[in-house]
């Protein structure tokens, strides 16, 4: 499912001064307060990096029907998200039910009725880890929903030929083996290098991948 950002969504990341912040800065959300290194430059954003999915190490997800269930070899790029997990830092890392159980279904009105795509667009990054295959369609999502895709799947070929869409000015890649370090890598991305991947991503998305 894609996001629809509303005029207010898409005017933060395309007005985003990116290395020229002043004090008219515009918020993705009207409730959204500023919060540490959280809002890079005018992209103001309460989550940081934010992944709902499988991460491939639930018991009863292995063993169904007292057969194991194949898990291939390179699921260790969902796996090792699940550590990561730190609400205190805005990293939520959670598999759906429990999204659905934090957020959906919580008692906090901030977050009741929340949807997966509703976090997305208020995270500066998503996670997109392979899983059964190298590709998975959260990449499509994150990018419809404003955000930065994190993709964690080697030797995956993007869409596009390099002439026409430089992904390497949008997308961060994180090779596999590096997966628990992945927090450590968008640390250390500064916040006007933050600013301008959001705005090509946006831009990548809505002329090549909108349809619309």
């Amino acid at each position: 499912k894609r996001a629809k950002l509303t005029k207010k969504q898409r005017e933060a990341i395309t007005l985003a001064s990116c290395g020229n912040a002043s004090s008219d800065s515009v918020a993705l959300d009207d409730n959204q307060n500023n919060n540490d290194d959280r809002n890079h430059n005018n992209i103001q954003k309460p989550y940081f990096f934010t992944f709902i999915g499988s991460l491939g190490n639930d018991r009863d997800r292995r063993h169904r029907d007292d057969k194991p269930v194949y898990q291939p070899p390179n699921f260790h790029a969902r796996t090792h998200l699940k550590p990561l997990h730190d609400p205190s830092k805005g990293i939520i890392i959670l598999e759906g039910q429990q999204f659905q159980n934090q957020f959906t279904d919580s008692d906090d009105p901030q977050r009741r009725n929340m949807t997966y795509i509703d976090l997305l667009t208020q995270s500066h990054y998503g996670g997109s880890p392979r899983g059964h295959a190298k590709y998975t369609y959260r990449f499509t999502e994150i990018l419809s929903a404003g955000a930065i895709p994190v993709v964690i799947a080697d030797d995956w070929v993007l869409p596009f030929r390099p002439e026409l869409v430089d992904w390497k000015e949008c997308v961060v890649f994180v090779p596999e083996r590096n997966t628990l370090k992945t927090v450590e890598v968008l640390k250390g991305i500064g916040e006007e290098e933050t600013c301008r991947r959001h705005k090509a991503c946006w831009n990548i998305y809505e002329r090549w991948l909108d349809g619309e």
